[in-house]
């Protein structure tokens, strides 16, 4: 999926344009548009059968990965805000870093991919993730998160809540925002005790490593920072190769 940079809409009429533009270029069609006779998935991977596509569902039972509680769209259901410690590097050699995470016990969970759609916000950032699941366990979640843009791990604190049509929630929120940045990548999730392993191949980017210590409500977050110097130490992991900035904000920086 191609960068998407539209500027925020000024007035109803610019609203108006600029959703229609997002529903030409970067929204799926609708689920009996693309189940019908002839119709190709715009998820489908390229010389790839409907037969071998994973099935589809709108909305999982379980959250299969330890991110967050999380509410469903649409539902008075309390989100309870979480938090993490994260550090993201580049790392163009993700054949040593799956191997690297398998020789340190890690568990591979998925192969995921992944479009991440970007709403300009007052405080922290705003997204609509996409999410098609190696195993078809495949869902959709609203992301809020506030963190620094320190070149060195940092604590992020956020909200995740199941969405179970997100066509429908960027519609209102492109309407209303405009949307500055769409994010596509493949990412492999492997989990080492309570910390998330990202390798991503990100489209237009390239090749990242990622490390998320999810906190339980009472853990010190020092913790989380002892388990990413320990990871960063193990993958072998420079100071000039770590980032501050969102993916969103590297695309967005050209």
């Amino acid at each position: 999926m191609p960068v998407a940079r539209l500027a925020g809409p000024r007035n109803r009429d610019d609203r108006l344009h600029t959703l229609s533009r997002f529903r030409q270029q970067h929204h799926r069609p609708p689920r009996e548009a693309v189940d019908a006779p002839g119709r190709s998935d715009p998820w489908q991977e390229p010389g790839q059968s409907r037969a071998e596509q994973s099935p589809r569902r709108r909305q999982p039972t379980i959250a299969r990965h330890p991110r967050g509680n999380r509410g469903v769209a649409g539902e008075h259901t309390a989100v309870t805000p979480r938090r993490n410690v994260e550090l993201k590097a580049r790392y163009p050699d993700l054949d040593t870093g799956r191997s690297t995470a398998l020789r340190l016990g890690s568990v591979h969970q998925d192969t995921l991919r992944q479009r991440d759609t970007y709403f300009p916000v007052v405080t922290g950032r705003l997204k609509l993730r996409e999410i098609r699941s190696a195993t078809g366990d495949d869902s959709s979640e609203l992301i809020w998160y506030a963190r620094s843009n320190d070149s060195s791990a940092r604590t992020s604190c956020f909200h995740v809540v199941a969405v179970s049509d997100p066509g429908d929630v960027i519609e209102v929120l492109a309407a209303a925002t405009g949307i500055p940045v769409i994010v596509s990548k493949t990412r492999e999730l492997f989990l080492w005790h309570n910390v998330r392993i990202h390798l991503d191949d990100v489209e237009g980017l390239g090749k990242f490593l990622e490390f998320e210590a999810v906190l339980a409500a009472d853990q010190d977050e020092s913790e989380g920072y002892d388990q990413l110097r320990t990871l960063e130490r193990e993958f072998g992991i420079l100071a000039s190769d770590i980032i501050g900035q969102s993916y969103a904000d590297l695309l967005a920086d050209g």
